[in-house]
């Protein structure tokens, strides 16, 4: 079995899920101890990315620039999440980051397009004034 070594007992192997996008792969390392592996987020705490109008917004550079410099203080339908989200400009690629972008407006009912990476590269350009981080909701 693929996935699977036999050393007297079964062992998982660490090695991706070929049938998982990179999105999803992403998702899963950097964002869903937060966000939920399902989107739905953590009350008061870290705000759901299921049926949100920033994730489902025709276009993505909001979402593209929380992700990249990170938010704090964000308030979605009545309720404000103060947990600092943190940024991934230093630490994830163009691709990387669209790819998480598209996982999640493609996702748990989000109908988002795709984001091209070049909308992340334009948008790694103009950095929020107080810096990454710090930075409130876009």
């Amino acid at each position: 079995m693929r996935g699977w070594k036999d050393a007297g007992m079964l062992t998982v192997l660490a090695t991706p899920d070929p049938n998982k996008d990179k999105g999803e792969v992403l998702y899963n390392a950097h964002c869903a101890t937060c966000h939920q592996g399902d989107g739905t987020g953590l009350p008061a705490h870290f705000p759901p990315l299921k049926g949100d109008e920033v994730v489902n917004a025709p276009d993505p550079i909001t979402l593209v620039r929380a992700i990249l410099f990170g938010v704090k203080g964000v308030e979605i339908k009545g309720v404000k999440y103060e947990a600092q989200m943190p940024h991934f400009d230093r630490q994830l690629s163009d691709e990387e980051i669209a790819a998480i972008a598209t996982f999640t407006r493609s996702h748990w009912g989000n109908y988002g397009p795709k984001v091209n990476p070049a909308v992340v590269t334009e948008a790694r350009k103009t950095p929020p004034a107080q810096g990454p981080s710090d930075a409130p909701h876009p």
